[in-house]
């Protein structure tokens, strides 16, 4: 992220998703605050190529910068 950016997690859940502050508890311990997402989305499924490999550039394209 470049200085003054933000970050948005992108997130599949395997059931109901879970509340914002429910992740945030969750990563606290295990982050450094400023690498903890400002806002999170949830998606049925991620973009994939033919390899399986998740495209980065179609995340950023459909859901965008936070």
């Amino acid at each position: 992220a470049e200085l003054g950016e933000s970050l948005r997690a992108v997130i599949v859940p395997d059931g109901p998703p879970p509340a914002p502050e429910a992740l945030r508890a969750a990563l606290a311990p295990r982050l450094a605050p400023y690498k903890i997402p400002a806002d999170w989305t949830f998606a049925e499924a991620l973009p994939r190529n033919a390899a399986g490999k998740v495209v980065l550039a179609e995340v950023k394209a459909r859901w965008g910068a936070a």
